[in-house]
């Protein structure tokens, strides 16, 4: 839902929701995007919700959007930097070419979404769950992803370098030729995962669970492998 930021946050001085809601329309009147449906905006802007909603190229900057419902939703190339979606429900959301650069997307839903060629850039994602989600060729270095499910995630020829996975579930995930560099992957669950062409320079993956993964063309050489699980 819409509501003004907890006191802790950025935007502290917010005395009502209502004036968020203003400003947030503003934000969006603004955006030099023309492909966003007015009806599905008017609609976001009275309730709050808007799932399905076409918000293509919409400005979202450090919009607060905690447990907002945006499931289905097409955010193709909006700009959601320094956004908080804290518990949002972005189930099958497209964010296509989408700037989430230090988007909080802490505990969110955002399984089988759409994030292909998302700028990612120290974003938060910890605690989310990304089942099934495509984020191939997307940057996600420097991201914190501690205990995010990306079960069977599409994440060929993505940035992860200096990204945090630890204890991620990434079981079945695509990571074929993506940057791992300096990455930490300790306690991360990845069973079955595809690493082939990876580059794993510096990662640590101590305490990993690597039981059928593909590691086809990795260069073990500086990679710390301590204390993985490589069979039964």
């Amino acid at each position: 839902m819409l509501s003004r930021r907890p006191q802790s946050a950025r935007s502290k001085g917010f005395n009502t929701g209502h004036v968020f809601a203003l400003g947030f329309l503003a934000l969006l009147s603004l955006s030099p995007s023309r492909a966003m449906s007015q009806s599905d905006l008017d609609k976001f802007y009275v309730e709050g919700n808007c799932p399905g909603c076409d918000l293509r190229g919409a400005n979202l900057l450090s919009a607060m959007l905690w447990r907002v419902d945006l499931s289905r939703a097409d955010l193709s190339n909006a700009d959601l930097s320094d956004a908080e979606l804290h518990r949002a429900d972005l189930t099958s959301t497209s964010f296509r070419n989408a700037n989430l650069t230090h988007v909080l997307l802490t505990s969110a839903r955002v399984s089988h979404g759409d994030l292909s060629g998302a700028q990612l850039f120290k974003a938060n994602l910890s605690d989310a769950v990304l089942e099934s989600a495509v984020l191939v060729g997307a940057d996600l270095s420097g991201a914190m992803l501690e205990r995010t499910d990306l079960t069977n995630a599409k994440l060929a020829g993505a940035n992860l370098r200096g990204a945090v996975l630890s204890d991620a579930v990434l079981k079945g995930a695509d990571l074929r030729d993506t940057d791992l560099s300096e990455a930490d992957l300790s306690g991360a669950d990845l069973r079955g995962a595809k690493l082939s062409g990876a580059d794993l320079k510096a990662a640590v993956l101590t305490g990993a669970d690597l039981r059928d993964a593909d590691l086809e063309g990795v260069d073990p050489r500086g990679v710390d492998f301590s204390d993985v699980k490589t069979s039964d």
